[in-house]
């Protein structure tokens, strides 16, 4: 009962004090989005830069291969004639058995010996590398 000359203001303040909860609701959940989405990047960036150090300890050879230069068109005496030299530590061959193309994919296959696997940062996966000279 409310005496005259007085407001009865329980319905307004019920409606402000939900309104208070539900606006405390969305900064609460607004505050874990925030802390989650930067311990997200902050990972992701540690993670990068722990993967761009680990290219630049191993000399990025597993990923851009470790040749330093690249001669096509060569014969057998001037293959040769290079792996008689010296000064050159590793050499190695790669030549073009076939190439197909089906459908926009295209499929190159080529003979390698075992230093242009090498320097071209590759491996056998399976099985062992063919052990005899191969021939252009």
């Amino acid at each position: 009962m409310t005496l005259p000359f007085e407001n009865d203001t329980t319905e307004i303040i019920r409606k402000i004090v939900f309104a208070q909860l539900k606006h405390d609701k969305l900064k609460k959940y607004l505050s874990i989005f925030a802390i989650s989405l930067a311990t997200f990047l902050m990972t992701a960036v540690l993670l990068l830069v722990s993967g761009i150090i680990e290219v630049n300890t191993n000399g990025g050879n597993s990923i851009t291969g470790s040749y330093h230069a690249l001669v096509s068109g060569l014969t057998k005496q001037q293959y040769e004639k290079l792996s008689a030299d010296e000064r050159i530590e590793k050499l190695g061959f790669n030549v073009l058995v076939k190439s197909a193309s089906s459908d926009g994919l295209q499929l190159n296959i080529s003979c390698s010996n075992e230093d242009s696997l090498v320097l071209n940062g590759l491996s056998v996966s399976e099985g062992n590398m063919h052990r005899r000279k191969m021939k252009f």
